[in-house]
């Protein structure tokens, strides 16, 4: 099995955004391993890592709970 998992993401609006960085976040705690992430997202998606292909401000939230 590898160590390091790779994954693609879209989101498309903060929602999604943040819904796909909580699943991010709980998929690192419970599988122990690296998560690359490459997709388009907002600020959760970054925070966890991703390497976006695109800037998509529409999921840029100026008032992020985080």
């Amino acid at each position: 099995m590898p160590d390091r998992l790779k994954i693609g993401v879209i989101a498309g609006e903060v929602s999604g955004d943040l819904l796909g960085g909580d699943l991010i976040a709980a998929l690192k705690a419970q599988t122990g391993r690296e998560i690359e992430l490459v997709g388009v997202g907002g600020d959760a998606l970054t925070a966890e890592g991703l390497t976006s292909l695109f800037d998509f401000p529409n999921c840029r939230s100026w008032a992020s709970p985080r």
